[in-house]
């Protein structure tokens, strides 16, 4: 394998992998020890690891995704490690972290869109054709960046407009379905588990 591409890759787009405070290491910047602790928590035993998104509680190796030279891994505390191997288990522009390695498009640590697209820049890049296939930006957004051209600025609602009184939920967080309260109690299991 090409492990100077998969790592040149990840340090271009791994951290877009990220949507928390959860840090993203690309060796040679893993330390030591947890990088014992991770490869021992997925059972990597004959491959090298080459970039870590650690989403466990106080870093403990136990959850997250890791990329090996072989391939990824995926462990979170509501769903069981599931393995891809780049050339033999995953087919760009076909299959996605969701569908592949259990990743929700709703979870609040990994983005799942920002994972498939950095798996199929690998797999293309190992098999020679990452310079001759279009790939989608996976970047994320700046805070402070203005709105593209057509798309109008939404205002905050003027406080001294009329308050809603028919008694309907109105945080505009419709689309509760429970994943982020499933992360927070995915966490406090973490913890409850193994309280080294």
């Amino acid at each position: 394998m090409d492990t100077a591409l998969i790592k040149k890759l990840l340090l271009e787009r791994l951290s877009h992998c990220s949507k928390g405070a959860f840090e993203a290491q690309v060796e040679p910047n893993i330390p030591p020890k947890h990088l014992e602790k991770v490869k021992k928590s997925f059972g990597i035993t004959d491959e090298r690891v080459l970039g870590v998104i650690d989403t466990s509680l106080f870093r403990r190796g136990k959850n997250g995704i890791v990329f090996t030279e072989k391939g990824v891994y995926f462990k979170d505390v509501l769903c069981d490690l599931k393995i891809r191997h780049y050339t033999d288990d995953w087919r760009p522009e076909e299959d996605t972290a969701f569908d592949s390695l259990g990743i929700k498009p709703d979870n609040a640590l990994i983005d799942t869109f920002a994972v498939t697209g950095l798996m199929d820049e690998i797999v293309y890049g190992l098999s020679g054709q990452l310079d001759t296939v279009p790939l989608p930006q996976t970047v994320k957004p700046v805070a402070d960046a203005p709105a593209p051209e057509g798309i109008a600025e939404q205002t905050p609602p003027d406080s001294t407009q009329k308050a809603d009184t028919d008694g309907e939920d109105d945080d505009d967080n419709d689309d509760d379905d429970g994943g982020g309260l499933l992360d927070l109690f995915g966490i406090v299991l973490d913890v409850a588990t193994d309280p080294e």
